[in-house]
């Protein structure tokens, strides 16, 4: 079994009961392949195309890119400020940051 712990449910030394049904203790995800929804102004969607590269930084360390390709442009009828939602694919790779 191979992945990333993404959840503990479980503490070191805790008494688990498994009479009706086995206990989750952690909880494991291939984080290879994830789809991020983001939010774009209206004013750039024209320039964008399923297919396209793309890629997003987190806050957590601004230097570090995540790259992966548009797979589609849905409009979010619900935002008051007309965005449009994207979905991507994203597979982990990291590359530097030039500057």
């Amino acid at each position: 079994m191979s992945g990333t712990v993404v959840a503990q449910s479980a503490k070191q030394g805790q008494t688990l009961n498994a009479n009706q049904q086995a206990p989750i203790i952690v909880r494991i995800a291939d984080l290879s392949t994830m789809t991020v929804q983001s939010q774009v102004s209206e004013a750039d969607v024209a320039s964008l195309a399923p297919g396209m590269p793309v890629y997003f930084t987190t806050l957590g360390d601004p230097s570090k890119r995540w790259y992966g390709k548009l797979r589609q442009i849905n409009p979010d009828a619900g935002d008051r400020e007309q965005r449009r939602a994207l979905r991507r694919p994203l597979r982990r790779r990291q590359h530097a940051t030039a500057g």
